[in-house]
Formats: C-alpha cells, sequence, structure tokens
C-alpha cells in the first residue's frame, strides 16, 4: 500500500516536469487582400496584431508601385535569391502568399467566408433606389507550434 501511495505521489509531482515540454499552439487570423493595380494586381498578406511569433509576417515590407524604388537586401517571393531574408508584402497569388505563411511553419486549420454589406444608390432622381450589395472574402486561420519557454518569456 505504501509503495503504491509513493508511486501516485512521485507520478503527480513528475507530471508537470513532463507538461512542461510539450509543445504549446498559438493562432493567428489572416487575411489576404487583392490590390487592384490595373497594369500589375498583386496580393497583400493582412495578419492581425501583436502575435510574438508572426513577425515574418509583420516585417513585410509595403510596396507602393507609384513611388517604388528598389530597396538592397529585399525581395519579390516569387523572385527570390537563396539568400533572401526580407520581402516585400507583394504576392503574385493568393497561392503565393499561402506559400510564404506556409514556409513560417503555419498550419492552416481552417477558411471562413467574412460577408460585408453596402448600401449604394442607383443615383436616377427622382426615383433613387437604394440597393444592398453583398460581398465575402476568405479569412484564414493558422497555427503554429511553438516552445513553451518562448510562450512563458514572452
Amino acid at each position: 500500500m505504501r509503495s503504491l501511495l509513493l508511486f501516485v505521489v512521485l507520478l503527480f509531482c513528475t507530471l508537470p516536469l513532463f507538461a512542461q515540454e510539450e509543445e504549446v499552439e498559438t493562432y493567428l487570423i489572416v487575411r489576404i487582400q487583392r490590390q487592384n493595380n490595373k497594369s500589375n494586381p498583386y496580393f497583400t498578406i493582412e495578419a492581425d496584431l501583436h502575435n510574438d511569433h508572426a513577425l515574418a509576417l509583420y516585417e513585410l515590407m509595403p510596396f507602393d508601385k507609384t513611388l517604388f524604388v528598389p530597396k538592397k537586401g529585399i525581395h519579390f517571393y516569387y523572385n527570390r535569391p537563396d539568400s533572401a531574408e526580407q520581402y516585400y508584402n507583394y504576392f503574385k497569388s493568393e497561392s503565393e502568399a499561402l506559400d510564404f505563411i506556409g514556409k513560417q511553419q503555419w498550419g492552416l486549420v481552417t477558411v471562413l467566408s467574412e460577408v460585408s454589406t453596402d448600401k449604394r444608390s442607383d443615383g436616377f432622381a427622382p426615383n433613387d433606389r437604394i440597393y444592398t450589395m453583398v460581398s465575402s472574402r476568405p479569412v484564414y486561420y493558422f497555427r503554429k507550434k511553438v516552445a513553451p519557454l518562448d510562450v512563458i518569456t514572452q
């Protein structure tokens, strides 16, 4: 009986030690926005802020075609050399943007639709008609495994 009691006490004392070694998960919500540049449409990654494990997404350099001057050390993802470390927030397709997120060790959990409405007028007086436009866009929900010490220290 004593050995069984000792075993149970030791078991409960050592379980927290093993739990400390398990990975913890962090989550991130991402929207991929199409930029309607007439001559060259592209996509940007819009990640929800304040996730310490999404720094690679937050550090993407904004791209503005009208003010574009190539900056040394910053690359387009589609034309990246092996040594590239920093990228413009410019992706040729939604798939390319998702590939970049996946290379940062984020795993896709699910995709939901974000629905929005906008009331508009047809502009023809005196019978000005109001109509509602409904649109939706995908919202991506990602998960990443991180070490528990990373979670505690941040």
